[in-house]
């Protein structure tokens, strides 16, 4: 019988067991390698944890997210992956990054992902409040409109409850600039919601194609087909940024052109399998 091995996590114990697939062995492995690098440091995550505090004005805002106490242990969650989910297969290698590179990385990572947390919580605060405000204006003119509870479901899908789970390290620094562009998207709705119509019709074409692309990757799933939806979901975002906010530069060079382009690659790499 075919297997492959892999360390295992069961509690304070480590094992190897055989797995039907590398992807299955691969998971494990960098599951249990999280787990004995977190162990080791365990006293490091604690001090983490009590060190870093939001400013008292974040509470509020905070409760859209689990509160200040889920928030906080789904931050290390996301430290320990990203400093410690690491593919060592050596003893040697293991040893030699809790001796030389560990707690630096630890610690770099930590300052990162409470920067990032920190700040979508304050771009979520004024985004929200801006949709709040044009919602308050158009009911005293008396005029009915789906455009504020669009908006909001849009920040509520960019920033879910989960973000700190379900975003990378690199996509989380970035998002408090989307937040940010979804923010003066709001603003200037408020003035004009014919031109903001007319820019989200730009964009339509390219979340249909998202939508048709994830349905196909998940009739046969992966973690490339995931990378591949991940990355053209942030061209996507850039490109809002691009027509709604431009005066918030966008993190690399993206158009409806480059879209459609990006578009039929993946396809094409989706229709392999």
């Amino acid at each position: 019988m075919k297997g492959y091995p892999a360390l295992v996590a069961s509690g304070d114990r480590l094992e190897v067991r055989l797995f039907r697939t590398a992807e299955e062995a691969r998971r494990s492995h960098l599951l249990a390698v999280e787990n004995i690098l977190s162990r080791q440091f365990q006293k490091d995550l604690n001090f983490i944890l009590r060190s870093y505090v939001f400013p008292e004005d974040l509470r509020p805002v905070m409760l859209f997210f689990g509160g200040e106490a889920g928030l906080k242990n789904r931050i290390i969650q996301k430290i320990r992956e990203e400093a410690f989910r690491k593919n060592f297969r050596r003893l040697e290698e293991l040893q030699s990054f809790i001796r030389e590179a560990a707690l630096k990385q630890l610690f770099e990572t930590a300052h990162r992902i409470f920067s990032a947390a920190q700040e979508v919580l304050q771009e979520y605060r004024k985004t929200r409040s801006f949709i709040q405000e044009m919602e308050a204006a158009r009911k005293k003119m008396g005029v009915s409109s789906s455009l504020p509870e669009s908006l909001r479901e849009e920040l509520e899908k960019l920033a879910p409850e989960n973000f700190l789970v379900i975003y990378p390290a690199d996509f989380l620094t970035r998002l408090p600039r989307m937040v940010e562009a979804l923010g003066l998207r709001a603003q200037r709705a408020r003035l004009s919601a014919e031109k903001d119509r007319a820019k989200a019709a730009q964009v339509e074409p390219f979340l249909v194609e998202y939508e048709r692309l994830s349905r196909l990757a998940r009739k046969k799933p992966s973690p490339e087909k995931e990378r591949l939806l991940f990355e053209l979901r942030w061209m996507i975002e850039e490109f809002k940024i691009s027509l709604f906010a431009p005066e918030i530069k966008t993190a690399f060079p993206v158009s409806a052109k480059r879209l459609a382009t990006r578009i039929r690659e993946i396809e094409a790499r989706l229709e392999q399998d």
